[in-house]
């Protein structure tokens, strides 16, 4: 095989390799994303449950999930934006109507 023949198979090999790495990459995001709901619907269903197994790390998530919506709402607050009383969604403050 001459050397440009070399060259156009190390190419396709290294192609492919890129392609692979990359579905690799999309696979593992599509996993954490599973992951991630199945943490969250794990934690809803056993916020109450003072003899799960993972009793300590759901209450420190419950805890999390607390200050972050204490901190969005101070941001809220400071940026002038409100709750929509029907539905929830953030709404600038004065807004006549919710786009929700």
């Amino acid at each position: 095989m001459d050397i440009v023949g070399k060259i156009v198979n190390w190419f396709r090999k290294e192609i492919e390799i890129i392609r692979l790495q990359w579905q690799i990459h999309t696979m593992k995001g599509q996993l954490s994303h599973i992951y991630e709901k199945l943490g969250e619907d794990y934690v809803a269903v056993h916020r109450n449950d003072p003899n799960d197994l993972n009793a300590d790390m759901i209450q420190e998530a419950v805890r999390l999930q607390k200050g972050i919506g204490e901190k969005q709402s101070s941001i809220d607050e400071m940026r002038g934006i409100v709750r929509c009383a029907a539905c929830g969604e953030r709404i600038p403050n004065g807004s006549l109507f919710c786009p929700y």
